[in-house]
């Protein structure tokens, strides 16, 4: 049996509890109420009575709660005052903040505040802020709870008759702060607006967007005049007070159990064990929570209770015990169980328990029941049994029977398919959505991504790419407005790489005492490493296996033995070539050796040093017999290196001051002269000592600090450390003491053996030879006979060591300079130093410099030479402002350079250090020195003793063009010698000496003779000589010259259009902003792997490859105006290089800004000359989509936007003048201020203040730099600026032109001297612009674009933007942008009515008027797609079926082609005709599983009227979906629905069947076979069969119910529709064409119409889903107001998750304005 059901419109949207979605919040809470804590036992319900004894006696236990919720979209916070007078005046408050960030990150749009123990009588609520009219309500308070749930403005879908349940309203506008709505308010915006900001006094900022216009005056409108209800209607439930939470037995409790009921948290609960522990949770270990009722009268009164559950883990197995007294005032206690897929019937059947679909419990009771005590006991949680998390309990009345859990659109059946550093995801389309959020989580960090299809790929996380081997996670929601479904299930997924690993980079390998400790690169894509090892004169690798981190220690090697080890990664493809070889040494136990050539302290093991009478020191000695007194330090100079000593600490004195207690202290017998001493520590290992400090006193006792002493690690023939500390003069000791200091900051210090020595004269008169510091001039007395004396010195042993002179070979190096000057023969070159190259400079923002300059001098690992310091002034030992670098050529960008020394006039004996441990090549590179002084301190000159000298090029400042190619010519002939002779002087001193370090077979890429440097203004090129060389390609020497030195223009010329893009300029008053004193190094360096050429440190490395392009460019030459006219710059990838040197780091994002100055080298001012698509640029402006384009080149454009926009001269334009510069040029602005803010302009008065957020700083700089608030902009490129921002952007006038739509074409024609003829309210779309859907797209809409009045060469483009209407306002998206005279816009949700407006944009960036298209309704019938589909039949045999031939390529007899293909090839075309034998079938499989609602036949003949039956494949098995007949036309759709064709029901299947009955012998013809999804919920007006909308005055009465009063009485005004979806969660509005609500109100304000939504429902059946309703609105006689001025209507369904609360509500669908019968005609309503 059947009945009739209408559902008004107020009973679905207001019946019930009301908004409680809105009163969730847990900040701003006020509770007058004891708090009670954690009880457990029937202890609880004694406590609860006699606590509120008193307070119920006294009828004090009223509570009101009241709840905000945001209907409007704030962009700043709003507080909201919220009072409760109670009948003798006295008031309570709280504060609600709404759109505040919450700790989570989150703005708060909800906010609760609660009133307790309230006495019964009137109280007077009053809700006030900060532009909102004043709220205030009378409540009649009992010893009950109500609930008042307010929103800040008029919620579509909602009846806001008075006398009706629904919100109450906040309304927004009260501009002068009277607490009132009215026109005085009107005009103060309106002025407000007029002149671009109030008056401070007033609130003209409605909205918060810290701009004042028509958005404020839109707000505004929204409540104005608005003659609906705004009173909200107050709900009822059980006291919090009254209810006393306890803990269960056995339960663990965390959280507050009253603030479960006060809606301010969670509490989750854990299975406790009878010893205490936790257990996991189930039957044997229940969790239970007791909730206790006070004797209260109506208080306690309930008939439903709501638990809800943690999302992510909701509760499987439970049972609610009730106790309770019935209606007759029996006694009762009820045990409801609940659990996943059980439905019990109950003995009482009016007690239920039901499920929603977040699995959140809702128990029905019937009727109104005096609730005693509930007990939540729970045995198992679905996903987590470890603990249970409840989040909300609440006790209610009025729950409702017959309401179906309702339809989230939550996304289904999400998909990840992972891939090398990609996921790609799908999921099922959801319905009545405009979009989706996709949350991804990795680790601890999550972001989440806006899209508008049911697919994404993910290919970055976190601003990096997606990393291979890492596990994320994702969940989807739908998105409609302010609307969320909540996240469906999620998925994992771990992107996995394609193929095998890269090799290993920057292996490094280091000796210890038998072992090696190993480390490498932390490569992408690798599992697990192999390490490779041997020693390195024999034997064969080992292999050491399945390593996971990057680095290893080889151990139970041999002492003293070098070991070669290299390094592979491996994943599942296999295992990756090997990394570039480390060698190391392992040391033994044994001290180290150091040196005892002319030592004073000499002695034997245990015995004090000679000539030594007192050793102190303030620490402790270890393991030392000698020092049996406190504060003695004999145990380090008693030749034993087992006694040391040793400090807890990492400086004794030699990085802070040294005390007297600090370091060691030795007394001499009698005063020494000296200059040296050594130590070595315990371990005779490299421990990272790095500084020291010398202290001493004369023989007079009289103390000297010594300043400029230098420390050097050493090590002795077996690999062991120790230290030479070197004075820079001799010194008469007769005490001395010294100190050191480690590099690090942290450990400890210990020192086993100190060693003194005799100064030595030999190294002194050697150098007394000389009569320059640069030892290029011998004194005029110096003969050979001096030299021979010398030498016979340096070769005679120390008489009581037995050893030579520690320096015996550098020494021997001085006399044969010596002799080769006698001889006149060339020494190595002298090198003046440039004091304008210095380390002494001011920061600028960026790094990537150096101040090296070259020696022309390369230099093998571990070869001693001697580096000169001459000076204009200074004295030899003096200290110069220098230091001595040396580099490792072709290294790897970890092991590029080392400070070696910092140098003094004179003599610098030098140890060139290796750098790293690779092996295998060559250790050794070129010398430099850099300058570290203020270049008032005269002229250094440097030359280098030893080594091999190479070419170097000195351009630095050099400007004579004739001195320029003299220098070049002279630099080109050197290479052409050298080149050509470079592998016979590698055998000569490299292989064929003894250093091991270079002692390898000659490799052009990797002998260190190779490195060359060329010296720029603001470049160094530090290349192969044979590169360099090779680059110059043919010619003469002169001709060569002259091609590097065009190359080297070009490339200070594009330094010098970097630096003006920068600000910086030589003639700049400041420092700050001048060229800077460092240079960038373009260096010849092993590149990691993947890379082409790097940016790291202090340096840019390129590979052999690419070093003869470094000389082969060709200078830029441009008009005056910047107009490229030849030349070309280097290619993108050293630009790009360049950009990551001298990115200024205030807004540098890292692949992109860089690109800016990579851009900025090749454009030549058109739009096919920049690396991105300005298509891309265009989607990326018009998506709507917050953070940064994926792809960096489209993200590249909005930097580019910008110099389009605001520089006025072509690309490459300089200015010589300062000031010209900062005038012309946009980033150079930006930098400016972003090296100084105080310089950035204020108007306002308000400062430019940097926040250390890159995407704020940027859009603050480039405001001053534009002098123009340019939000807009960047708002369109997905940043959101924050309140500090704005308040910085509005003192500056808007920006009025479209500067997103900047190209290059557009700024060309845009400098050429025309004007524009738009100005924003020009008529200028061509009247021939028209929209439709696309024929077989129907979601897609077409364009056809033109323009009018203005010259076509002046149009840039066409802005397109998308209108739709929801709850009688506009809103508008701009969906694109294009340059053609063609669009289409893909729209991303169905069955809504859309129009569009069109806006030319011209070259000049202006804007035309908008042009309002016609509306169209989008709409499309759902079928899916059939990529993966496959199609089979059953007794039916098709005509003219062939079999395929077999060809060449495929010899065998291919398959039989399937003809029943033709029904899935989405052409209707191609038709399928078959004879049936019987009942004949067609099966469709999906080969997934897809959400099927329906099937759609076209162009079927042959059987027309044949009976059909449908079946669903479903887990498994067919189930019968649909039947009938088809129709006669043999083209229609099938809905699969109950028997009465009524209910959509909706299936997850993996295949659909189509059986046609009884047609054997037929012959059938199908067109197309579709299957139909979810297509959401749609609206429309019915047309009677001519085709007139149904719209007219009900001729007779029509009963639409059961009951008496269910009739619409004759006369009345109806107008009627249908539509798809539930009427249960489907509610109706009509409009007319000024967006008032039809019908309008009466002078009471009431709603003046009625409607309702028909559906038939079995008796006991629940409202499904309705496929073709009908709905009915109608005007009775009585209401009937004067109609003239409704011309058009439209209709408007929405859909709610609760039909109670209307949680959750959102436009779903509309309709197209019809228009208004002229006389309404009579018509009748059938049943």
């Amino acid at each position: 049996m059947k009945r009739l059901l209408a559902f008004l419109l107020a009973v679905v949207l207001v019946m019930g509890s009301g908004l409680t979605a809105y009163a969730t919040g847990a900040d701003g809470t006020v509770s007058g109420g004891d708090y009670w804590g954690s009880v457990s036992g029937d202890e609880a319900f004694d406590n609860l009575n006699d606590k509120l004894g008193q307070r119920i006696q006294a009828g004090q236990i009223g509570q009101v709660d009241v709840c905000i919720g945001a209907a409007l979209f704030m962009e700043s916070p709003v507080t909201f005052t919220v009072e409760l007078t109670d009948p003798w005046g006295q008031a309570q408050r709280g504060e609600i903040v709404l759109g505040a960030e919450s700790a989570s990150g989150k703005e708060a749009q909800e906010g609760r505040v609660s009133f307790g123990q309230l006495v019964e009588g009137q109280y007077t609520l009053k809700v006030t802020a900060k532009g909102f009219a004043t709220y205030t309500q009378t409540i009649s308070v009992q010893n009950r709870a109500y609930a008042v749930n307010l929103m800040t403005g008029f919620l579509g879908g909602v009846n806001y008759a008075q006398g009706t349940m629904h919100p109450g309203v906040l309304l927004v506008g009260d501009v002068n702060g009277d607490g009132r709505l009215d026109a005085a308010d009107r005009a103060a915006l309106v002025d407000a607006i007029d002149r671009g900001a109030g008056a401070a006094e007033l609130v003209t900022d409605l909205n918060g967007d810290g701009v004042v216009d028509l958005v404020d005056l839109e707000y505004f409108a929204k409540g104005y005049n608005d003659a609906r209800d705004t009173q909200a209607g107050v709900e009822r439930f059980v006291p919090v007070d009254v209810i006393q939470p306890a803990q269960g037995a056995n339960t663990k409790v965390e959280g507050d159990l009253q603030g479960l009921l006060e809606n301010r948290g969670s509490v989750t609960l854990t299975a406790l064990k009878p010893d205490g522990s936790t257990a996991a949770i189930s039957k044997d270990t229940p969790v239970s929570l007791d909730f206790y009722f006070a004797e209260a009268g109506e208080a306690n009164l309930a008939d439903g209770i709501i638990i809800e559950t943690g999302g992510d883990n909701p509760i499987s197995n439970s049972v609610i015990t009730i106790a309770y007294t019935d209606e007759s005032g029996a006694e009762q206690i009820k045990e409801i169980p609940v659990d996943d897929g059980i439905h019990y019937l109950l003995v009482d059947s009016a007690i239920r328990a039901e499920r929603d679909g977040q699995g959140n419990i809702r128990l029905h009771l019937g009727s109104q029941v005096a609730v005693k005590k509930v007990t939540l006991t729970i045995t198992g949680m679905r996903n987590n049994n470890n603990l249970a998390e409840i989040s909300k309990v609440e006790f209610v009345n009025g729950m409702e029977e017959r309401i179906p859990d309702p339809e989230m659109d939550r996304p289904e059946n999400l998909r990840a398919e992972a891939g090398n550093k990609i996921i790609r995801l799908t999921w099922d389309r959801s319905v009545n959505i405009t979009g989706y959020e996709v949350l991804i989580k990795q680790g601890e960090s999550q972001e989440t991504v806006m899209v508008t299809g049911n697919a994404l790929d993910i290919t970055s996380f976190g601003g990096r790419e997606l990393a291979n081997y890492l596990e994320y996670r994702i969940r989807v929601q739908s998105v409609n407005g302010t609307w969320r479904s909540g996240y469906g299930d999620e998925v994992t997924a771990v992107p996995l790489p394609s193929g095998k690993p890269d090799k290993p980079d920057n292996v490094s390998a280091k000796g210890q005492y038998q072992s090696v400790a190993v480390s490498w690169k932390n490569m992408k894509d690798t599992l697990t490493y192999n390490l490779y090892y041997k020693e390195s004169a024999a034997g064969e690798y080992q292999k050491i296996e399945g390593i996971k981190e990057n680095s290893y220690t080889i151990r139970n090697l041999k002492d003293l033995t070098e070991y070669t080890v290299y390094v592979t990664g491996v994943n599942e493809f296999g295992e990756s070539g090997p990394s570039l070889s480390a060698a190391a040494t392992t040391t033994d136990a044994n001290p180290a050796v150091m040196p005892k050539y002319n030592l004073i302290n000499v002695g034997n093991p245990g015995e004090k040093g000679a000539h030594i009478i007192s050793a102190t020191m303030g620490a402790a000695m270890e393991n030392s017999p000698l020092d049996t007194e406190p504060g003695t330090a004999w145990g380090t100079v008693d030749h034993d290196a087992a006694s040391y000593y040793f400090a807890n600490t990492w400086d004794i004195g030699g990085f802070n001051p040294m005390g007297a207690k600090h370091g060691l202290i030795y007394e001499f017998d009698q005063a020494y002269k000296l200059d040296t001493l050594a130590f070595h520590d315990m371990t005779s290992q490299d421990t990272g000592y790095a500084y020291a400090k010398v202290r001493y006193w004369d023989e007079n006792g009289v103390q000297t600090d010594v300043a400029g002493i230098s420390m050097q690690r050493k090590t002795d023939a077996g690999g062991r450390t120790y230290y030479v500390i070197k004075l820079p003069q001799a010194v008469n000791a007769k005490k001395i003491q010294f100190g050191i200091a480690r590099a690090t900051a942290s450990g400890t210090i210990s020192i086993s053996e100190v060693y003194f020595y005799y100064y030595d004269t030999l190294m002194e008169d050697i150098m007394s030879l000389y009569q320059d510091d640069l030892h290029t001039v011998l004194r005029p007395e110096v003969t050979q006979a001096d030299i021979d004396a010398l030498r016979t010195r340096i070769n005679t042993v120390d008489p009581v060591s037995g050893e030579y002179h520690p320096d015996r070979e550098l020494l021997e190096r001085e006399l044969q300079t010596a002799e080769a000057i006698l001889r006149d023969v060339k020494l190595n070159a002298s090198v003046m130093v440039h004091s304008g190259i210095t380390t002494k400079d001011v920061g600028r923002g960026f790094g990537g410099l150096n101040a090296w300059q070259p020696l022309g001098v390369v230099a093998a690992a571990q070869e001693e030479i001697m580096v000169y310091v001459g000076h204009s002034s200074k004295k030899t030992g003096e200290a110069a402002n220098l230091q001595l670098v040396s580099t490792q050529y072709h290294s790897e960008a970890a092991g590029v350079s080392t400070v070696v020394a910092t140098l003094k006039v004179g003599p610098n004996k030098i140890s060139v250090p290796k750098i790293g441990s690779t092996t295998g090549i060559e250790s050794g590179g070129a010398l430099y020195v850099q300058y570290t002084g203020d270049g008032r301190d005269g002229q250094y000159a440097v030359r280098v003793s030893g080594g091999t000298q190479v070419p170097r090029l000195d351009l630095y400042q050099v400007t004579e063009e004739s001195e320029r190619l003299a220098r070049a010519k002279a630099y080109v002939e050197e290479l052409e010698s050298f080149v050509g002779q470079m592998e016979a002087t590698h055998r000569e001193v490299h292989e064929n000496s003894q250093n091991s370090q270079v002692k390898y077979a000659y490799s052009e890429t990797d002998c260190i003779l190779g490195a060359s440097d060329i010296l720029l203004d603001t470049m160094m090129i530090s290349l192969p000589a044979k590169q360099i060389l090779g680059g110059t390609g043919s010619g003469t020497a002169e001709q060569k010259a002259q091609k590097i030195l065009d190359s080297m223009q070009a490339m200070e010329d594009m330094m010098y259009l970097f630096y003006q893009h920068k600000g910086l300029n030589a003639s700049a008053p400041e420092a700050l902003n001048q060229v800077p004193k460092g240079h960038l190094n373009i260096r010849y360096q092993r590149m990691f792997s993947g890379a082409f050429m790097y940016a790291s440190g202090n340096h840019i490395g390129i590979e052999w490859g690419s070093a003869p392009g470094m000389v082969s460019a060709v200078p830029v030459t441009a008009d005056s105006e910047g107009r490229y006219v030849s030349g070309s710059y280097f290619g993108w990838g050293i630009a790009h290089e360049i950009g990551h040197c001298i990115n200024q780091g205030t807004y540098a994002i890292a692949e992109i800004t860089n690109n800016y100055f990579a851009v900025l080298a090749q454009a030549r001012d058109n739009n096919g000359s920049v690396r991105f698509q300005y298509d891309n640029v265009y989607k990326k402006v018009t998506s709507g989509s917050k953070g940064m384009a994926s792809n960096v080149f489209t993200q590249l454009g909005m930097y580019w936007q910008l110099h389009l926009a605001y520089d006025r001269g072509y690309n490459y334009r300089t200015y010589a003048d300062y000031a010209q510069q900062l005038d012309n040029l946009f980033f150079a602005r930006v930098d400016t201020y972003a090296r100084n803010a105080a310089k950035a302009p204020a108007p306002g008065n308000i400062a430019l203040t940097l926040a250390g957020d890159r995407d704020q700083d940027l859009m603050r700089l480039a405001c001053a730099a534009a002098e123009k608030n340019i939000l807009e902009f960047f708002e369109r490129w997905g940043m959101t600026p924050d309140q500090e921002t704005r308040r910085y952007a509005d003192q500056f006038p808007g920006e009025t032109r479209a500067i997103c739509y900047a190209n290059d074409d557009a700024r060309v024609y845009s400098l050429q001297g025309g004007t524009s003829s738009l100005n924003g309210t020009v008529e200028a779309v061509g009247d021939t612009v028209t929209s439709s859907v696309h024929a077989g797209r129907p979601n897609q809409v077409d364009f056809v674009l033109s323009s009018k009045g203005i010259p076509q060469a002046d149009v840039l483009g066409y802005e397109i933007v998308r209108c739709m209407i929801n709850g009688g306002e506009t809103v508008k998206e701009t969906v694109g942008f294009t340059t053609d005279s063609s669009f289409s816009d893909t729209v991303p949700f169905n069955n809504r009515v859309v129009w569009y407006e069109v806006t030319v944009i011209d070259k000049y960036l202006n804007r035309s008027a908008a042009k309002t298209l016609e509306p169209i309704k989008i709409g499309d019938d759902g079928s899916l797609d059939k990529e993966f589909w496959t199609v089979s039949t059953q007794n039916l045999t098709a005509s003219g079926q062939t079999q395929g031939e077999g060809t060449d390529g495929s010899p065998c007899e291919p398959e039989a082609e399937n003809p029943a293909d033709k029904m899935i090839d989405n052409d209707t075309a191609t038709v399928y005709t078959a004879t049936a034998d019987g009942d004949a079938e067609i099966v469709m499989e999906f080969n997934r599983t897809l959400t099927v609602t329906g099937l759609k036949y076209t162009a079927v003949s042959g059987i027309p009227g044949a009976a059909y039956e449908v079946q669903a494949l479903c887990g498994g098995s067919w189930t019968q979906v649909a039947g009938g007949n088809l129709e006669a036309s043999g083209t229609g759709r099938v809905y699969f629905s109950n028997g009465a064709q009524e209910y959509v029901s909706t299936y997850a299947a993996t295949a659909v069947k189509l059986i046609l009955k009884a047609v054997g012998g037929s012959q059938l013809s199908i067109g197309e076979l579709d299957v139909l999804g979810a297509t959401g919920d749609n609206v429309d007006f019915r047309r009677t069969d001519s085709g007139e909308v149904v719209i007219g005055r009900l001729a007779s009465a029509y009963q639409y119910g059961d009951r008496d009063t269910d009739v619409i009485p004759e006369g009345s005004i109806v107008f009627s529709g249908s539509y798809k979806g539930n009427p249960a969660y489907n509610v109706l509005i009509l409009y007319d064409q000024d967006g008032n609500i039809v019908g309008g109100t009466n002078a009471a304000g009431d709603l003046q119409a009625q409607q309702i939504l028909l559906a038939e429902v079995e008796e006991e059946g629940e409202i499904k889903n309705v496929w073709n309703g009908t709905w009915l609105y109608w005007i009775e006689p009585g209401q009937q107001t004067d109609l003239a001025g409704l011309a058009r209507v439209r209709a408007e369904m929405y859909r709610v998750n609760d039909a109670l609360t209307n949680e959750g509500q959102r436009l779903v669908s509309d309709s197209l304005f019809e228009n208004m019968p002229a006389t309404l005609p009579d018509i009748e309503l059938g049943k």
